[in-house]
């Protein structure tokens, strides 16, 4: 009877386990929620098989051919992304300077989220410079750097919320949804190589409340530099590394930041310092809207952005 017995319990256990697993395997399979799909680049740039690794000096053209891939989520417009090929000199090749500047000829989608959070991928487009061929000849083999370098504009999209009280400066010992003179969040970003990475608040006054968000590059590409949106990546120190910023209207109150320049109450420009830059805003909250709850903020980062790609090319002397 008791061997009976242990056979039952065990068989009950193993059932247990299995609807167990298979609740577990349900939840595991469910789309989580998110705002965007993420990620820390814009635009990927890369050559591949053209130009070849090695060439001759006689008489043997070839071509560049730059891929572009949006692993970001802004969709660049047409004519926002240029591609240059510079390390080299034009004419040694039979082109000019002008010969290997390209503009894009189209919308640059950026990757988005589907109805059940699957990530659809941004789009590529390649940027063909045909037919270089080495003027001269060399004795030996002679090697060139290609730089293709691209220069585009971005937008990085981030949200984050505020903490609100009816009592903001807790004088009624009421216990609230969040505490907001004690809250700090991590924003959401859409993918981008320039984040706001951190939103953090703090009372001000019975009906006001401060908070503070950092602006930071947060992509890792080598030699990758910002400059003021619209400039077409100017090397100017004055419009290098300066971010417009544009925080949405809450609608809770009178929003400024004092912070910006160049700009209104809530937009403005920042300058990142060692890839780091920090705005500060107040709202003056109105009566009504002093009641215990979250509020979205939403915040724009707008900019140019520049990055560059190298491959070697070896040109080698034809035998005759």
């Amino acid at each position: 009877m008791a061997r009976r017995s242990l056979l039952i319990v065990s068989l009950a256990l193993l059932t247990l386990l299995l609807l167990l697993a298979g609740c577990s395997g349900d939840n595991q399979n469910r789309p989580k929620s998110k705002s965007f799909v993420g990620g820390t680049t814009g635009l990927e740039i890369s050559m591949l098989g053209a130009p070849p690794a090695e060439v001759f000096d006689s008489d043997s053209p070839f071509d560049v051919s730059v891929l572009v891939r949006n692993s970001g989520e802004y969709t660049v417009p047409s004519g926002k992304v240029t591609m240059s090929v510079i390390g080299i000199n034009p004419a040694d090749f039979g082109k000019t300077s002008a010969d290997l500047t390209q503009q894009s000829t189209e919308d640059l989608g950026g990757a988005q989220l589907d109805a059940q959070g699957n990530t659809i991928p941004g789009d590529t487009t390649t940027f063909e410079f045909r037919d270089l061929k080495y003027q001269e000849n060399v004795s030996g083999s002679v090697p060139f750097i290609f730089r293709a370098v691209a220069c585009y504009y971005y937008e990085t999209h981030a949200q984050a919320q505020l903490c609100l009280r009816q009592d903001l400066l807790g004088k009624t010992g009421e216990q609230g949804v969040c505490d907001p003179n004690k809250f700090t969040m991590n924003a959401d970003n859409s993918g981008a190589p320039v984040q706001v990475m951190m939103l953090q608040q703090h009372v001000a006054g019975s009906k006001k409340i401060e908070f503070s968000f950092t602006v930071k590059q947060v992509d890792k590409t080598p030699g990758a530099r910002i400059s003021e949106k619209s400039t077409t990546c100017d090397q100017n120190l004055q419009k290098q590394n300066r971010i417009w910023i544009e925080v949405a209207d809450p609608g809770i109150g009178q929003l400024k930041c004092t912070s910006l320049r160049d700009g209104t109450d809530r937009t403005g420009f920042v300058t990142l310092f060692n890839g780091e830059g920090q705005v500060l805003c107040r709202i003056d909250v109105n009566q009504r809207d002093l009641i215990d709850a979250l509020k979205v903020v939403k915040i724009d980062l707008k900019y140019d952005y520049k990055q560059y790609t190298d491959k070697e090319v070896v040109v080698k002397h034809a035998r005759e």
